[in-house]
């Protein structure tokens, strides 16, 4: 958004406003790729809950929270390039929190707390981006199905199969999530490096589902919930 903001418009006055003390690189490198190999999700779905904690913790750098060294190369450049020509009105901001806003006729007015110093300044904006991440929680709508069938907790299956519990047992329903389950799954779960092969292995579970289900569960309710 930032470098497409300074390409786009020029003649702006652009600020990235960040919590950190700046632009980090991805960790990424062909040792921790292979962690994104859909060979390793049956790895990762296997490992104790202490260890999936440290790896997702490890991998974390790879993927979230940080910039692929050419486009840390190019944002440099250019700020390089506007210090060079005395340009100030395309800047980063670090170490700071917006912690009230408020709208002031045509604009928007940010209050910034430095982090460092405690210091309350303003910002006056026309337009504000924000990058604000995604809730890693299991979305609202599996969240009240699990508390409709009064499930202690959201499990899934290797086959990405919703464990519906003693309710469930012997039923034609079937829930499956996808993009969910980083934390039993790896952290490729929510990346579409892997979606082909989620694709086949539901299809797969899916119709092993049906063969199992007895004809009367399906034939009795009319129909599947799938």
């Amino acid at each position: 958004m930032f470098r497409a903001l300074r390409d786009d418009l020029p003649d702006s006055d652009v600020a990235w406003l960040m919590r950190s003390i700046g632009l980090s690189s991805d960790a990424s490198s062909k040792f921790t790729n292979e962690l994104y190999y859909p060979a390793f999700v049956d790895e990762f779905y296997k490992t104790q809950p202490a260890a999936r904690e440290q790896i997702l913790k490890e991998m974390y750098r790879t993927n979230y929270s940080v910039v692929t060294p050419p486009m840390l190369e190019h944002l440099y450049a250019d700020r390089y390039l506007d210090r060079f020509n005395q340009r100030t009105e395309r800047r980063l901001v670090t170490m700071v929190d917006i912690t009230a806003a408020r709208e002031q006729g045509d604009e928007l007015v940010l209050e910034l707390t430095d982090r460092r110093t405690g210091a309350v300044t303003e910002l006056h904006r026309d337009v504000v981006f924000l990058g604000t991440g995604f809730d890693t929680r299991m979305p609202r709508l599996v969240r009240d199905l699990a508390a409709d069938l009064e499930l202690d907790r959201v499990d899934v299956t290797r086959n990405y199969q919703l464990e519906l519990g003693v309710r469930g047992a012997g039923g034609a329903a079937a829930c499956y999530l996808q993009g969910v389950n980083e934390q039993t799954h790896g952290i490729s779960d929510t990346l579409l490096s892997v979606l082909a092969q989620r694709a086949e292995e539901i299809c797969r579970d899916l119709i092993a589902h049906r063969a199992r289900v007895p004809a009367t569960a399906v034939s009795g309710t009319g129909a599947a919930g799938l």
